[in-house]
């Protein structure tokens, strides 16, 4: 299953919005999904190091 795929099984309003973010990016909605997932784990990461400082 690709991100299109999954975006499709998402409200009509929410796919709209979705699309239009990626062809205003200049980009498909497969690579907005991807750059999304990126960065959430990024964040993840970068809380995951920033506790374990805290517990050292």
């Amino acid at each position: 299953m690709n991100a299109r795929d999954v975006a499709q099984s998402l409200s009509p309003g929410t796919l709209r919005r979705i699309e239009r973010e990626a062809r205003d990016m200049g980009t498909t909605v497969d690579e907005l999904v991807d750059r999304a997932l990126i960065e959430l784990a990024d964040a993840v990461d970068a809380g995951r190091r920033r506790e374990a400082r805290r517990n050292q």
